[in-house]
């Protein structure tokens, strides 16, 4: 995902501060807001070559809350992690990061891989850049 692309999902759970600084009280995070840092989370991952199955885990996790009818963040207000991890496709572990993400507007895992994905890995990412040409954007660029 690009810098760009990074920032939108920042400002799409509603903030635009730097992701370090808690939400202010704006309107919560959609579904579709919480599907997409989740999908990056299992991009950065991927990038990372973590192990398979828990980038998979976010990217199943995503498509199952966009197709949720409920708000999450209503879920969380009214109940937290417990009543998330009762949904098909949230377990304990994504109930919790979704609560992170509702209830400070950031999450702890995501700045961090941000801040550590190779770079050439994560330009790759992007569709139709292969490794060579992620390793010339990186080489060319910086």
């Amino acid at each position: 995902m690009t810098d760009a692309g990074a920032a939108a999902n920042i400002a799409a759970v509603g903030d635009s501060s730097p992701p370090t600084a808690p939400r202010s009280r704006g309107a919560p995070p959609s579904n579709a807001d919480i599907a997409d840092v989740l999908d990056e989370l299992g991009e950065l991952l991927q990038a990372q070559d973590a192990k398979p199955f828990r980038a998979q885990a976010y990217h199943r996790g995503a498509a199952e809350i966009r197709a949720l009818p409920h708000s999450l963040a209503a879920i969380v207000a009214a109940g937290g992690a417990k009543d998330l991890a009762e949904l098909p496709g949230v377990g304990p572990s994504l109930a919790r990061t979704i609560t992170e993400l509702v209830e400070t507007g950031r999450l702890g895992l995501l700045d961090w891989l941000r801040g550590h994905a190779d770079p050439e890995a994560l330009i790759a990412t992007v569709p139709g850049l292969g490794g060579e040409l992620a390793r010339r954007i990186h080489e060319r660029l910086g």
